[in-house]
């Protein structure tokens, strides 16, 4: 299992999210000792968002299939793994920008998705998707489905989707909030068994 931990803990060793991912990833590398399991850290990448003249460069590279551009470096990263593992906070009602300047690098045509037919095909090899998602307030749940949708697009399988999410955590007192955290761990070996 080649797995693709995309880290957008923002707060990095103070996000709940985090310390919530790094407790899947212990799990499951207990119980898939031979995973590769890498790491793309967002908040440390010089991600923009495209500007016009971003965007003019990127369709004549596609024209000309240049895929190997430095440009497109994150979109052939990411088509190569079979499993992304996505740790994200949610506030101001959605996920920070720099995940949406990410995920804009990812879908590139005919290179990790096509159209065909009047049909949109996704071009990359992953199966297994899982989100790993804290919010402080209580309104989380649609802001989910594009993220879903996102991995759909991509995808040339039929992805299995596992989440995480825990939300309202600013709002509880802290033995409160340390019980539903404790929860969230112990339902990740449920998700284990089935990866």
């Amino acid at each position: 299992m080649k797995c693709l931990f995309v880290n957008c803990c923002i707060r990095e060793d103070d996000s709940r999210t985090y310390k919530l991912a790094l407790e899947f990833i212990e799990k499951l590398k207990e119980r898939h000792p031979k995973a590769i399991i890498d790491e793309i850290r967002l908040m440390d990448l010089d991600l923009k968002p495209y500007l016009y003249s971003d965007i003019k460069r990127r369709d004549e590279l596609i024209s000309k299939n240049e895929f190997n551009d430095p440009m497109f470096k994150y979109a052939n990263q990411f088509k190569d793994y079979d499993f992304i593992i996505l740790a994200t906070p949610f506030w101001d009602l959605s996920f920070p920008s720099i995940l949406k300047v990410y995920i804009e690098k990812l879908c590139v045509n005919n290179l990790t998705f096509k159209y065909e037919n009047n049909k949109e095909y996704g071009l990359c090899k992953l199966s297994k998707f899982m989100l790993i998602a804290t919010s402080g307030g209580e309104r989380i749940d649609n802001k989910l489905n594009y993220l879903f949708d996102i991995i759909d697009f991509l995808s040339s399988k039929n992805v299995k989707k596992y989440y995480s999410y825990v939300n309202g955590l600013d709002m509880m007192d802290d033995s409160n909030c340390k019980g539903v955290i404790k929860k969230a761990i112990k339902d990740f070996d449920k998700i284990i068994c089935e990866i």
